[in-house]
């Protein structure tokens, strides 16, 4: 006696995917998808990098010595901005690498 559940008008698969705004779903190659992966796992790099440069620092804040100079913690913040830099245009440098391959 079990009975089914209806589905409903969004559930069915006939009907394409769609945006929040009404406009259909853009599809993406999986070659951009890959790319797009392995540009945010260099982003991500980037930023780890910067945080392990920061980390020596950081545990001598906590003991209540001065940290070193300025200039040195500015050199130690460009991997950081790389990496920031690099994951805010990851989908524009993926769609780059992979415009032939479509």
């Amino acid at each position: 006696m079990s009975r089914r559940i209806p589905r409903t008008r969004n559930s069915s698969r006939r009907w394409p995917a769609r945006c929040h705004d009404g406009r259909k779903a853009s599809s993406v190659s999986p070659y951009t998808r890959a790319a797009l992966f392995l540009v945010r796992l260099i982003a991500a790099a980037f930023i780890i990098f910067s945080l392990c440069l920061y980390s020596s620092d950081l545990f001598l804040w906590l003991r209540h010595h001065p940290p070193r100079g300025i200039g040195w913690l500015a050199l130690k913040a460009v991997p950081l901005i790389i990496g920031l830099a690099i994951y805010w245009k990851s989908d524009d440098i993926a769609k780059q690498l992979t415009k032939d391959l479509d």
